[in-house]
């Protein structure tokens, strides 16, 4: 599964085929409370040929390794019997882009059908492979009525439904129109942290894109508010360009490093935050010093469509004369 964020979910697309000429039943089993859910009944019957599609879902609950399994196997045939692995890394974020700057970080896992969670047995049947994890086809038995496969389809941290916060599409805007999204950017650690987004911006987004503030300091736990206005007087089609944005950790800087900022900002006439080759900045009286090696890449994508219009609807009213009861009909223009 990779890397997930803890309070998010990855996903596993997988496939379960009847191979054979006769209906099979296949059961599935994985253990309770492991941070694992398999979108599957307790048991699925599959005439020749057909298949059914399913899910596994890695919740990430807390820091560290998974490493679970699950088992699929087939009814009266000892010789259909899988194990397949799961692993995973579940790690905390720092920062990260939301929609809401009081997101909770409790999580609910997916509302699945129930399945069959239970110890699994691993002494009968031909055991399983990492690969059946890894997207590759898994073989139930030397003459296999049913199989499995397994796809990764990872998903990114979810903030609104099933698109990530750092993913803003503008959808379509008329010309000479202005459209905003609000996002904010929050810091989850217990440290200090600065944001900015690179610039200049993506040729183009250069001319339509407006995004405010471009650079930020964040307490900790604390969350800035960004604002992105879309607005065109040319037809132009953006699909998911890359805004690259980054944040560091800061940490208070010594008195020595301090007195170094200080003097070279009395020498320069912007009353602004001064940064020197130390990475050493200013704000609202004290000094902070950026963390090496902590660069932390919080890219944004955005996608709009702005055109003018190019056809119109001239029929206006649409009166349908009488119908009998449980019959249709259709008008088609």
């Amino acid at each position: 599964m990779g890397k997930v964020a803890v309070g998010t979910t990855a996903t596993a697309v997988c496939l379960l085929k009847n191979y054979g000429t006769i209906a099979a039943t296949a059961r599935c089993e994985w253990p309770a409370a492991d941070g694992i859910t398999v979108e599957l009944p307790p048991a699925v019957t599959l005439n020749p040929g057909d298949s059914k599609t399913f899910a596994v879902h890695l919740v990430a609950q807390a820091p560290g390794e998974i490493d679970s399994s699950f088992r699929i196997y087939t009814v009266s045939n000892p010789y259909e019997d899988v194990t397949c692995r799961v692993r995973g890394t579940c790690y905390l974020e720092e920062c990260r882009w939301s929609t809401s700057p009081s997101r909770s970080s409790g999580l609910t896992p997916p509302t699945c059908l129930q399945g069959s969670p239970g110890p699994l047995n691993a002494t009968s049947g031909v055991r399983g492979s990492p690969s059946a994890a890894a997207g590759m086809g898994v073989s139930l038995g030397e003459r296999t009525a049913v199989s499995f496969d397994a796809a990764l389809s990872p998903r990114l941290p979810e903030r609104q439904g099933d698109q990530p916060a750092s993913t803003v599409d503008f959808g379509d805007v008329a010309p000479d129109d202005r459209v905003s999204r609000t996002l904010f950017f929050e810091n989850t650690t217990d440290s200090f942290m600065k944001f900015e987004v690179v610039s200049p911006l993506p040729p183009d987004l250069r001319k339509v894109l407006q995004i405010s503030p471009i650079a930020g300091f964040l307490a900790p736990r604390g969350a800035q508010e960004v604002t992105l206005v879309f607005a065109s007087k040319e037809p132009v089609a953006v699909s998911a360009v890359c805004v690259p944005c980054r944040a560091w950790r800061l940490k208070a800087s010594s008195s020595t490093a301090a007195a170094a900022v200080a003097k070279t900002k009395s020498r320069t006439k912007s009353a602004a935050s001064v940064q020197d080759s130390e990475g050493i900045e200013e704000h609202d009286g004290q000094f902070y010093q950026m963390e090496n090696g902590r660069e932390i890449d919080l890219p944004l994508f955005i996608s709009a469509r702005c055109d003018t219009r190019q056809c119109e609807l001239e029929c206006q009213d649409i009166v349908f004369e009488s119908t009998m009861m449980f019959k249709s009909k259709e008008f088609v223009f």
